[in-house]
This record gives C-alpha cells, sequence and structure tokens, in this order.
C-alpha cells in the first residue's frame, strides 16, 4: 500500500506511506494483477489458478479476505476490469471450451456477486490474450459516425489476438448489459511480436499503446482511436 496525500499536482518526488501489504492468501501462483478505484475503495483481481480477487479501502487495508471471484465455474485467468459507477466489468482469457484461450466476460456488483450470466465474447482458432479494459461513461463525441452527439457508455477492450497467423492488436465495445457492439476491430497488421497492449479513455477518445518486437528491436507504439475503435491519425513509435 504506497500512497502519498501530499503531492496535489505534480509529485516529483513522492514519499512511502506505509508498509507494503500482502492481500494474496492462497497458496497458489499469483500472478498479473489488476486494479480499478470504485469511488471510495480498490478492487483488484490476479491469477490464482482461478481469479481470485479482494476490496481494499483508500488507504490499501483489504476488507475481508480475498476469493475466487467465480467460485462455481471453470477456471479462467488473466482478467482486465473496469467500474462503471453502478457494477464492475471484468474480461478474462478462458480455456473452457477450446484448446486455445477465447475472451469472456461478465457484469458483477461491488460485492463481487455476478449480475448476468457470462458471455463468451470471441470465437476464433487462435489464443486470444493480454487483455485490457476502459469505460468510457456517457459522452459525446467529437467524430466518428456519430459526431457531435451525446453516446450511450460502453466498454472497450483491447487484446492480442493470433487468428491471421500472428498475432494482431483487436479492438471491440460491449454495451452495459455487457453484449458486443459490432464485430472485433483489428487494430494493427499482424506481426510476430506484438503484445503488452493497454487501454485509457480520455473522455472523448481512447488512448492504445502496445509492444511490436517485429523489426527485431522491441519498440513501444501508440495510436489514438476514436469511440468505435477507428484509428485517429497515424501509430507513434
Amino acid at each position: 500500500g504506497l500512497r502519498d496525500e501530499d503531492c496535489a499536482e505534480a509529485c516529483t518526488d513522492p514519499q512511502r506511506e506505509g508498509d507494503d501489504r500482502v492481500i494474496s492468501t492462497e497458496l497458489t501462483s499469483d500472478g498479473r494483477p489488476r486494479l480499478t478505484w470504485m469511488d471510495d475503495e480498490y478492487r483488484v483481481l490476479w491469477n490464482g489458478g482461478v481469479i481470485r480477487g479482494t476490496v481494499l479501502d483508500r488507504f490499501g487495508s483489504p476488507i475481508g479476505s480475498d476469493a475466487p471471484l467465480l467460485p462455481s465455474g471453470p477456471p479462467g485467468r488473466y482478467p482486465a476490469l473496469a467500474w462503471t459507477g453502478r457494477e464492475l466489468d471484468v474480461v478474462w482469457e478462458d480455456l473452457r471450451d477450446t484448446l486455445w484461450s477465447e475472451v469472456y466476460g461478465a457484469r458483477f456488483d461491488r460485492s463481487g456477486e455476478p449480475l448476468a450470466a457470462e458471455r463468451r465474447l470471441t470465437a476464433k482458432p487462435a489464443y486470444s490474450s493480454g487483455l485490457r479494459a476502459a469505460w468510457t461513461g456517457l459522452h459525446v463525441t467529437e467524430r466518428g459516425p456519430r459526431h457531435g452527439g451525446e453516446v450511450s457508455p460502453a466498454l472497450g477492450i483491447v487484446w492480442a489476438d493470433g487468428r491471421a497467423g500472428n498475432y494482431a492488436v483487436y479492438f471491440a465495445r460491449l454495451d452495459a448489459e455487457g453484449r458486443k457492439i459490432g464485430g472485433d476491430v483489428p487494430v494493427t497488421t499482424p506481426a510476430p511480436g506484438r503484445c503488452g497492449e493497454d487501454l485509457v479513455w480520455t473522455g472523448s477518445e481512447y488512448g492504445l499503446a502496445w509492444s511490436d518486437a517485429s523489426s527485431g528491436n522491441s519498440e513501444v507504439y501508440f495510436l489514438r482511436l476514436d469511440e468505435t475503435g477507428s484509428p485517429i491519425g497515424s501509430a507513434q513509435q
């Protein structure tokens, strides 16, 4: 638990406050934690044989003990999550139906109780991995087919997908009920060594970053996307 409340603006010399805390208690190979802020507390999920998680207060202290997110379901792994202001949206990799990982998603309340059935979101004969998610909220678009109009909130997700032979970064949107809006959008061309993507929402568009080793060296690229996942300009190295 690290925080610094003295840095109200840009903090060039953050100070450590408090000690590290162990928040996972099971004897499993915990890894790839993901975190979101839920108005007044944190929700953290990680891979521990199954997807496990816990809630932390604003100081980083666990509220209760960690537990599986899907205690009765098959083992998912490597989740991404976003708080919508009312519920928790989670997507993850899952091997339940295939020999390769596909993307699944579900909605949960603040306490982690499911709000609806899980949905399979991809169905291609190739691995889908490295998920990231960003919630838009209700916003006004300045680009795209509904220029200047109010747009319903959506969950944007990105992942690395090998359906074309080599991996490419794909983008998709889910509505507030967890249903897909349109199809999967390839954001990059397929190439060896594309992975490590991340996604944020700025209030009017997405920012996407990923690593690319197709030239022999691993380089980081950045691209702006409109609300539908269409590129705004060209990727920047």
